[in-house]
């Protein structure tokens, strides 16, 4: 139905402008966003199984969303059977891995159009102007101004220089600033690359220097860089070396310029490099938050031997009282977590469960892999480039988050219109897949 597809557009839309309901419903209303829309996503879906079971529509289940369901399945078995928690509405809810997984489903279970394509490209291009608008002010004005305040309390004690700002993403999630912004930046450079479209491309990598600088946060600096491969995916040997010379001046470029914009607005940029990236006045790369990341690594030598199998299970959640009492101990305050998203992985589901979010992965970068390679659109798979990389240095392993799940849009629209499932794709898009063919 027709219907269901529009409710479905709604909720992505809801979504993509989520740090402005965000602040709405945490201001105003006192609730989290995520929540409320978990509710009305499984509302939805709901209706879509039965119009499925009803025989007026057909079910398309993803090799990479087996696995990521059979996945998130074993998050909740193992809540209920090794944790021991009560599985309520609120379980639900409340649940990341549930709501992702669901969200995805009807994702893969609709109609992409070039038309909802092209509306969320404006919308992507509104939240990144607005998104690198509220961070400069928040660097140069007040880090407070449209930031949700209680981002902060996770970072006490820090100075200004080492401080990271979240822009407007932590009304949504703390950990959206690392994601969002920048898959929407990779998604639009996957839009205007193959069209050659070199002052809009220049413009996004300038903002997202710019934007990525500013946050301080190492893991998006670096997938900022990785944005630059982007270019090189296409073309012989010959040609990409040529690009790669073309991108290595344009990297030093837009660097030289986004370091002089910066301080030409009195940002601290040397005492950002010293105290932030480098971690001089915490003793070096080697302490400070660095340290944390080394730590996790003795303490999942530690603690993995004793639950290798089943995992430990989730009883230590970040931001909230812990009920792992020997993961505590051996992180003696000097970490709020094991800081490598993938030893907790292992570390709360153990062999069995690490083993199926890992061919999850697998195939959902083979699927995007081929697609891309056919389509010359990368923005989707490098998106999930920068994902499977920020679990190096952060822990989030659930896919609800904005970006993320704005990228599978893309690929749902990229893929069918490959296969030739779709007529809605225009002449420029028409020639792309044509000529990669």
């Amino acid at each position: 139905m027709k219907f269901i597809q529009y409710i479905i557009y709604s909720i992505l839309i809801v979504f993509l402008l989520g740090p402005f309901f965000a602040f709405f419903s945490t201001k105003f209303l006192d609730r989290n966003f995520l929540y409320l829309l978990a509710g009305v996503i499984y509302l939805v879906t709901t209706v879509k199984i039965l119009e499925i079971i009803t025989g007026s529509g057909k079910v398309i289940i993803p090799k990479y969303l087996k696995f990521y369901g059979l996945f998130v399945l074993y998050t909740v078995l193992s809540d209920i059977f090794i944790v021991g928690k009560s599985i309520d509405f609120k379980y639900f809810y409340s649940s990341d891995y549930i709501a992702s997984l669901s969200l995805l489903f009807l994702v893969e279970n609709i109609e992409i159009t070039s038309a909802f394509k092209e509306t969320c490209k404006k919308i992507f291009l509104f939240v990144v102007t607005i998104a690198l608008f509220v961070i400069i002010m928040q660097e140069l004005v007040n880090p407070y101004f449209f930031a949700d305040p209680s981002f902060y309390s996770m970072w006490p004690g820090m100075s200004r220089d080492e401080l990271q700002l979240p822009s407007i993403f932590a009304w949504v999630e703390g950990v959206t600033v690392n994601i969002s912004f920048l898959a929407m930046l990779s998604l639009l450079l996957g839009e205007y690359i193959p069209l050659h479209n070199k002052v809009k491309i220049f413009n996004l990598y300038f903002w997202g220097g710019i934007f990525a600088f500013l946050s301080k946060g190492r893991s998006i600096m670096i997938n900022f860089l990785l944005l630059f491969f982007m270019n090189f995916m296409t073309g012989g040997i010959t040609e990409k070396f040529k690009k790669i010379m073309v991108w290595a001046l344009i990297l030093l470029i837009v660097s030289v310029s986004t370091v002089a914009v910066l301080k030409s607005l009195n940002v601290p940029v040397d005492e950002i490099v010293m105290n932030r990236i480098l971690e001089e006045n915490a003793g070096g790369l080697g302490s400070g938050a660095s340290e944390s990341r080394i730590l996790s690594f003795f303490v999942f030598a530690e603690l993995f031997p004793e639950h290798p199998v089943f995992g430990k299970g989730e009883f230590h959640t970040f931001g909230e009282v812990s009920g792992d009492f020997e993961l505590q101990t051996l992180l003696v305050g000097k970490s709020s977590q094991i800081h490598v998203g993938y030893l907790s992985l292992l570390y709360y589901y153990g062999i069995v469960g690490g083993l199926l979010y890992f061919l999850f992965a697998y195939f959902l970068m083979k699927d995007f892999y081929n697609v891309a390679k056919k389509t010359s659109r990368w923005g989707p798979f490098f998106v999930f480039v920068g994902f499977l990389f920020i679990n190096f240095t952060l822990v989030y392993l659930p896919l609800y988050d904005i970006g993320l799940i704005m990228a599978f849009v893309f690929h749902n629209y990229y893929k069918k219109e490959s296969e030739g499932s779709g007529g809605d794709m225009d002449n420029g898009e028409k020639n792309l897949v044509y000529a990669n063919s």
